[in-house]
């Protein structure tokens, strides 16, 4: 049983160090891709999902379902960490639905992730079907910094150096705003160095924001941990975890415990009828010289009544001169049975 006990503590502070691991994994948000509002390290942008979450006023929200499939009106959406090569395909899938996105009235605000190429190319950079150049400043290692040309219909909103780096075109009813990095919208960068009037300016007058994990390869399967999130059932999970674990410590150990025999034992205890009981009294309540006499006494309590004094008096003496209780008793039933007799 202590084996049993000791396999199970064992068991339980193993799986209370995983979960203490993923805890402190998910707390920090690094399981999740950079850029992505779920990580609080310097790489993310939780901190300003949470701090738009405390603003009265504003609803925020992160959204785990493909593009495709949103149905978003008048609506921030965050879309932050792009692929520019993705983006500037010229067919490119995701541009089109972020381009849906915005002529239903939302208004989107796109970042881009930074760009490695080879330093010898020197091939124009641009988002054709936006009609938007992108220029790439010269690096060694081929990823300079982006900023943007000057592009058919669209508004400067910030630029850096004289460089634009952060763009605006209208899409009938909403519009797209395109930062060249999302370094501004970065954990770190909110830390260190916070354009807090270009967030303004990007917030705008909307009162609902969403950021969009989907892209990031964070996306709800409809799993039941998905649903156990949802609903909040982590105390009820927690629960059947430990009815699993008791009912794995009742069926390796039984309970109440099982009776150890040790060396002194004699093997199985047997049992008594109850004249062998009444007998075990008798010897540990009664010493053997008295033992007649008792007997006598209860005799002639009980059966007595027609009893002559002179058979009284022979059975006394008997008891009075015989010393074996045996002897004793036969004699004195011998003298009972011939008054009967007679």
């Amino acid at each position: 049983m202590k084996s049993a006990i000791a396999s199970l503590l064992i068991a339980a502070a193993g799986l209370a160090a995983i979960a203490l691991l993923f805890e402190l994994r998910f707390a920090t948000g690094d399981v999740y891709p950079r850029y992505s509002s779920l990580r609080s390290d310097p790489v993310g942008v939780r901190a300003l999902y949470d701090s738009l979450a405390r603003l009265p006023g504003l609803t925020v929200e992160r959204s785990f379902v493909p593009i495709d499939r949103r149905r978003d009106t008048n609506t921030t959406v965050f879309y932050l960490g792009v692929n520019l090569e993705e983006l500037a395909a010229a067919k490119s899938d995701l541009r089109f639905q972020l381009d849906k996105i915005a002529r239903r009235g939302n208004y989107v605000v796109i970042s881009l992730a930074p760009l490695k190429r080879d330093p010898d190319d020197k091939s124009a950079l641009a988002i054709k079907g936006w009609n938007l150049p992108v220029e790439q400043a010269k690096s060694d290692d081929g990823d300079g910094a982006l900023s943007f040309g000057h592009g058919e219909n669209w508004t400067v909103l910030h630029a850096d150096e004289g460089k634009p780096v952060l763009v605006e075109l209208a899409f009938g009813k909403g519009a797209i705003a395109l930062a060249a990095t999302t370094y501004p919208f970065l954990n770190q960068a909110l830390a260190e160095n916070r354009e807090t009037e270009m967030l303004v300016r990007l917030i705008g007058p909307r009162t609902r924001i969403v950021f969009d994990e989907a892209h990031f390869g964070v996306v709800e399967q409809g799993s039941v941990a998905a649903l156990a999130r949802r609903y909040r059932l982590g105390g009820l999970v927690a629960g059947l975890l430990l009815l699993a674990a008791l009912a794995m410590w009742k069926g390796s150990a039984g309970f109440p415990p099982a009776w150890e025999t040790g060396a002194e034992s004699t093997g199985p205890v047997v049992g008594r009828d109850s004249l062998s009981g009444f007998a075990s009294l008798l010897r540990r309540n009664v010493p053997p010289r008295k033992l007649m006499e008792l007997g006598w006494s209860e005799w002639k309590r009980t059966h007595g009544r027609g009893l002559k004094p002179e058979d009284a008096a022979a059975v006394e003496s008997i008891l009075a001169t015989e010393a074996d209780p045996l002897r004793a008793y036969s004699k004195s039933r011998s003298r009972l049975l011939e008054r009967k007799r007679t």
